[in-house]
């Protein structure tokens, strides 16, 4: 036997395999796949012939099939992400949308009763429970506000992820978030965040005990404070009817800040910053 015919006889023969173990996997359709199990069960002889005449007829172009199949799922995906990078790129508003916390999920509900009555005996006052965004991932949150009115804080269930953070406004616009999430955000992003004049940004690691909350919270204050000598102007301390506003601020700004950055790819709408009285906040 020449060479070239053993190749050839070889290829058959790995043509004939890979199309077996592929039928054998589900390589069909399921609606096909049905019909053919209801022919092997009522006309054996007429689908044992049917297949072999299939698999001699399409067994040596089995490679094509399945490189075809293969671009298929590429393009596919690539497409896909595509498109998660393009919603990743997009720049969303808050919807605040006033939902009922029995509406919200169950790992949302269970989050906001174990961080609440923490921040209540901080002196933080309910100011709403809301669906903040629909997209890319639904962001469930119970909205408070300090005693005093320097600080909003938000028990959040983002897509899967619990967090809770602090906000405080300065005079001039500058905006401070203290987050406690366990997926922080890259050291390089929240260095070229924190340098943008605009937006400050700290990110804590979330601990089991209460007090981990205490803490975040006089951390926030702390820097806060920081803030008003740097930049030379007191914190607006607002009012519970104006943590809407707080939170449009919020997101307005920092999708600005991204938006210099490079990091979307479109500009957030301009938000006003609210009115309130601006005064340096007193340490705990």
């Amino acid at each position: 036997m020449s060479w070239w015919l053993a190749i050839a006889l070889g290829y058959l023969i790995a043509c004939y395999i890979g199309w077996i173990v592929a039928f054998r996997a589900g390589y069909m359709d399921g609606g096909r796949t049905r019909m053919l199990a209801a022919m092997r069960g009522q006309r054996p002889g007429i689908y044992w012939f049917g297949m072999a005449v299939a698999m001699v007829v399409t067994g040596p172009l089995f490679p094509i099939a399945v490189a075809h199949d293969v671009w298929i799922y590429w393009r596919q995906r690539r497409a896909s992400q595509k498109f998660w990078r393009k919603l990743r790129r997009t720049h969303r508003e808050v919807l605040l949308e006033p939902m009922h916390p029995a509406n919200f999920p169950d790992a949302a509900q269970t989050h906001i009763e174990r961080c609440s009555p923490v921040l209540l005996r901080l002196g933080f006052v309910p100011a709403g429970t809301y669906l903040l965004k629909p997209e890319p991932f639904p962001i469930y949150s119970q909205c408070l506000l300090s005693r005093e009115g320097e600080t909003s804080a938000d028990v959040s269930l983002i897509g899967e992820l619990p967090t809770v953070s602090f906000v405080s406004i300065l005079k001039n616009g500058h905006v401070l978030e203290t987050g406690c999430c366990t997926a922080t955000l890259p050291a390089k992003h929240l260095t070229a965040i924190n340098r943008s004049g605009r937006f400050t940004v700290q990110m804590l690691t979330p601990q089991d005990d209460e007090d981990h909350l205490v803490q975040a919270y006089h951390r926030h204050l702390a820097l806060l404070a920081e803030l008003e000598q740097r930049f030379a102007f007191g914190t607006l301390h607002l009012t519970l009817d104006q943590v809407p506003a707080i939170k449009r601020y919020e997101n307005a700004v920092y999708g600005e800040v991204l938006f210099a950055l490079g990091k979307k790819d479109n500009r957030p709408q301009p938000s006003q910053c609210p009115a309130g009285t601006a005064k340096r906040i007193s340490l705990p």
